[in-house]
């Protein structure tokens, strides 16, 4: 998918970067509650925590389009135990 935005005539790339764009996105209930006990969690609001919700999400796709592999380790040293995230 990609998204051209159009800079408005006689703007810089640094003014284009503070502004918004607006969306409205359907949820089911399950997911609607996950982001916001995220954001409960971690005391911010529900726009922050569908920011970094893209932002692993961008950061997981880039991964495996670059043939790399996206892990979450628990534990440490012989013990570990890693388990790949694997996007479909």
């Amino acid at each position: 998918m990609s998204t051209d935005i159009k800079r408005a005539p006689g703007t810089t790339q640094e003014q284009d970067a503070s502004r918004v764009v607006r969306l409205s996105v359907n949820l089911a209930p399950s997911v609607a509650d996950a982001l916001k006990s995220v954001a409960a969690d971690q005391g911010i609001s529900l726009t922050e925590a569908t920011r970094r919700a893209v932002a692993l999400l961008k950061l997981a796709n880039d991964a495996r389009n670059d043939d790399k592999r996206l892990m979450v380790v628990e534990g440490q040293g012989e013990k570990a135990i890693y388990r790949e995230i694997v996007m479909l």
